[in-house]
């Protein structure tokens, strides 16, 4: 789930319905239907799903961002092995 701080930017930039609504989807284990969520916000299916991919994408940079404050030599590959370590992958 994207940070509170990140919550508080899409409110202010006037996107909090939307937000609110498609944060489920980011992680791709919404219970919600894409369709039901586009008549509830009168908003075309393809449109939601572009809001969720940009959504994804600012939230993966958002993630690397705050893991290259952490380290030393904050590099492409540095970031990557970080975040493989840090999600158990191997």
């Amino acid at each position: 789930m994207p940070s509170p701080s990140f919550a508080k930017t899409t409110h202010c930039a006037g996107l909090g319905e939307l937000f609110t609504a498609i944060a489920p989807f980011i992680t791709q284990s919404s219970d919600n239907s894409l369709g039901a969520l586009s008549a509830k916000l009168d908003r075309p299916a393809g449109t939601l799903k572009s809001d969720i991919s940009r959504l994804r994408a600012r939230c993966q940079n958002l993630i690397r961002e705050q893991i290259a404050t952490t380290l030393e030599d904050p590099s492409p590959a540095n970031i990557d092995a970080e975040l493989k370590e840090l999600i158990g992958y191997r």
